[in-house]
């Protein structure tokens, strides 16, 4: 599942940077007149002679009058269009965590109940894997596997919506899970008493209960 949607990411970024290159298909046409020539339209259309020649299959630069000129794109736009579409393509990848770390606020409060995924009760992975859910994405319904599915991430490089890991004392090495919401904060189903709550992460690693981080 995860290595499907990145790959499918990939290839959508692919695709949009060859449509956009492709582009010396015909922005505008112009018909001749008299004085023009193949280096005034290129400078005045923000193209090459080169291009100009091949879109219109010349083999000189001579023009006649009245001849009609298919006008390729302008490079300066084809060179900001690639990199505007480029920048769309990968915000949108980079905020999809941001995205879903800020839905979690939403939940704050909200009751502690074992097996509970949904809003009307969760418990820790289930509180995780609602969430991603929320956004589309299908993650493991318990820590263990939560943790063991997704791709490792070190404690200096957690970003929002990245799912973080705990032992609370009993027999598995992985008992708890939460999401990390940025500036040393996590979003988690704790515990009956106190619910979804939000707490400092490197409060919990100094009690030595923190494991480790996974992404998805």
């Amino acid at each position: 599942m995860k290595v499907t949607r990145k790959l499918a990411l990939l290839l959508v970024l692919i695709l949009v940077l060859l449509i956009t290159q492709l582009q010396i298909l015909f922005a505008a046409e112009h018909t001749v007149k008299a004085g023009d020539t193949l280096s005034a339209l290129a400078n005045h259309y923000e193209t090459t002679v080169t291009m100009l020649k091949a879109a219109n299959d010349l083999t000189s630069d001579e023009l006649s009058i009245d001849q009609v000129l298919q006008i390729p794109s302008s490079t300066k736009q084809i060179t900001k269009d690639t990199t505007s579409n480029a920048s769309i393509v990968a915000k949108k990848e980079l905020s999809t965590g941001s995205i879903i770390a800020r839905s979690a606020y939403k939940y704050l409060g909200s009751r502690y109940v074992h097996g509970g995924i949904s809003p009307k009760g969760f418990d820790c992975s289930g509180l995780t894997s609602y969430l991603y859910k929320q956004a589309g994405i299908k993650i493991p319904r318990v820590s263990r596997a939560q943790y063991k599915e997704g791709t490792k991430i070190g404690y200096a490089s957690l970003k929002p919506g990245d799912l973080v890991f705990f032992n609370k004392g009993g027999k598995s090495a992985i008992s708890h899970v939460g999401m990390y919401v940025g500036n040393d904060t996590f979003i988690h189903a704790s515990t009956p008493s106190s619910g979804v709550r939000k707490d400092r992460l490197s409060t919990w690693k100094m009690r030595g209960r923190y494991v480790g981080a996974a992404r998805y």
